[in-house]
């Protein structure tokens, strides 16, 4: 009869101990030299005690790159192996080990993370603009991207802190800001420290434009004779800053509808006038009524500075009559 003799190795082996990175502090660079206590040295039979270690498996980002056999290799330093990886990814690696032994079981995996990043991170603001003017609560906006991670964005005005963490946006209150030109001041931060920082120029404006010296003439008005157009109305204000809209807009009597409305695009500081031959917008000629018939119409001047501030002037009155 023949007779064979066989083990059998069910428990899985111990977890590898003594696994570190060679690179105790994070850098730039790709490469990372790893390192664990090889337990075969002094202990028979190593992390397994029955059947023994047959290979240390070392995973990247959760792949096995490669199986390593405990003795007769040219990664060995006493009783500590090593394995240097290449070419790691930016970001965040999950460098892993295992034992098998020689009957197919495997240990717990043991993990380690090795923090790659080959650039500084970049940041632009999307708002303000640069130069931009702005009036009460508005929201700056910035998007900062590192091929490692972002791991803060601070925004300061001034060179004053307002915000210090993740979020890529600030709300802002500029009530609380004086008149004028001020610098938003912002910088991102990776995983190393690194820094990027990018200077927006901006101005504050919370107070809006004043209109004075407002006027109209003739009055009364007679915008239409029976054969043609008669008056030529002339509406005139001083505006005290640039706007980048102004406008004079007529409205019936009661100062309910808007009958038509004259447009000027970025003006001021200074005078500005508006003329009206008395056509409606679709060219009509002004007709109140009757022969004699007459009406008091209301009309305003509003404008908009850079800042986005409005002003609406009080409603005036022009008496308006038909032809006669």
């Amino acid at each position: 009869p023949l007779g064979f003799q066989f083990g059998i190795d069910l428990p899985p082996p111990d977890p590898v101990e003594g696994f570190t990175s060679g690179v105790v502090v994070p850098t730039q660079s790709s490469r990372r030299t790893i390192t664990w206590l090889n337990k075969d040295v002094d202990v028979p039979g190593g992390y397994d005690a029955l059947s023994g270690d047959a290979f240390y498996l070392i995973y990247v980002n959760g792949k096995q790159i490669i199986s390593i056999a405990p003795t007769g290799t040219p990664t060995w330093m006493g009783d500590h192996p090593y394995f240097t990886l290449e070419d790691l990814k930016p970001g965040v690696n999950t460098i892993g080990i295992q034992v098998e032994d020689r009957a197919t079981n495997f240990s717990e995996m043991r993990t380690i993370t090795a923090v790659v990043d080959p650039d500084y991170p970049s940041v632009g603001v999307t708002s303000p603009t640069q130069g931009q003017w702005v009036h009460g609560t508005c929201t700056f906006s910035a998007v900062a991207s590192d091929s490692a991670g972002v791991t803060k964005v601070v925004f300061s005005i001034d060179g004053s802190v307002k915000q210090s963490g993740t979020k890529q946006s600030l709300s802002v209150n500029t009530v609380g800001l004086r008149y004028g030109h001020h610098v938003l001041t912002t910088s991102a931060y990776d995983v190393f420290g690194h820094v990027r920082t990018v200077a927006t120029d901006f101005y504050v404006d919370n107070v809006a434009p004043g209109i004075s010296s407002v006027s109209h003439s003739p009055d009364p008005w007679f915008p239409c004779i029976q054969d043609g157009y008669k008056d030529v109305a002339t509406f005139k204000g001083y505006v005290n800053e640039y706007c980048t809209d102004i406008f004079c807009q007529l409205y019936d009597e009661d100062g309910a509808t808007l009958i038509a409305q004259g447009h000027i695009q970025n003006g001021g500081p200074g005078w500005f006038t508006f003329t009206s031959d008395g056509k409606l917008p679709n060219g009509d000629p002004m007709y109140i009524g009757q022969l004699g018939s007459y009406k008091f119409l209301k009309w305003r001047f509003t404008a908009k500075d850079r800042a986005g501030n409005w002003r609406n002037m009080p409603m005036q009155t022009i008496e308006v009559r038909n032809y006669e």
